[in-house]
């Protein structure tokens, strides 16, 4: 039986991504779970201990992604990782407005087997399933000795494409004593995502715990979400309020839900929400 105390709908906001007229933003600096969910890691070569992994230093604190070439005779194999965004829409195009970078060279040197791209791949998240793969950027030649040292590459255009899309950063090396991080990723979609895009709007929120049979429930977005509306199996509202509201949950019954958030350009994003 649930506990008949007052609790408070806690709500925590991210703001990683915003529409406006046209067009959908989309930010990650790798600095909370939020910002990291739905990245995902394919490891395609022999690595070692050697893998894509959160870093601090970042040009935004705390976090940032990096990837540290393999040293040592148990690591001399080639790598080819992959870290792979979540699904974009770009079937009206877009862009990559900006993109932070560090790939370091320990030695200060270059060896030839090492590789470093952003690429857009299209049909399967998984590199080796996708039905294309696009190169937006190489950047191989971009190495320094200065591991403080942040360079940007912006402004890369990203064509009309129909289907799933996702950006991929890509390390291929070879015992490289160097390694490469990024931060910042600023996208732009060129089309304003609503209700038919939510599998990518689902994707920018999060409910939890879920299943819950706690009295408080959290709720992350990266959207500017202005309302959340809670109904039952019934249709019936058992909640409705804003971001800063308290409610008292305790008087709900075990069962299924619907949480209803509603964004400040009144695109809907539904949750279930199941209550033990």
């Amino acid at each position: 039986m649930k506990k008949t105390i007052k609790s408070t709908l806690v709500v925590v906001v991210l703001i990683c991504s915003l529409s406006v007229s046209g067009q959908t933003k989309y930010y990650t600096g790798f600095d909370s779970d939020a910002e990291k969910e739905n990245w995902d890691e394919y490891l395609k070569g022999k690595t070692g201990t050697a893998h894509w992994e959160i870093g601090t230093g970042g040009v935004s604190d705390p976090g940032r992604i990096i990837h540290y070439a393999p040293t040592g005779d148990a690591d001399k194999d080639s790598l080819d990782n992959w870290y792979v965004s979540p699904k974009f829409d770009f079937s009206e195009g877009g862009a990559i407005d900006s993109l932070k970078y560090n790939y370091f060279a320990y030695l200060g040197t270059f060896f030839e087997e090492q590789f470093v791209g952003v690429y857009l791949l299209t049909g399967s998240k998984d590199p080796a399933l996708a039905s294309s793969k696009v190169l937006l950027a190489d950047l191989t030649s971009k190495y320094s000795g200065d591991i403080s040292l942040w360079q940007d590459t912006s402004n890369i255009t990203i064509p009309t494409t129909s289907g799933d899309c996702y950006i991929a950063f890509n390390f291929v090396a070879i015992d490289g004593w160097s390694s490469i991080s990024f931060d910042n990723l600023y996208v732009t979609m060129n089309k304003t995502l609503g209700i038919d895009n939510g599998d990518y709007l689902q994707n920018l929120v999060k409910v939890y715990p879920n299943p819950s049979s706690s009295d408080i429930l959290h709720i992350e977005s990266d959207l500017n979400i202005k309302d959340v509306t809670i109904v039952n199996n019934l249709g019936q509202i058992v909640f409705n309020g804003t971001l800063t509201a308290s409610i008292d949950i305790s008087n709900l019954q075990p069962g299924h839900y619907a949480v209803r958030m509603k964004t400040d350009n009144e695109k809907e994003i539904v949750k279930k929400l199941v209550i033990k």
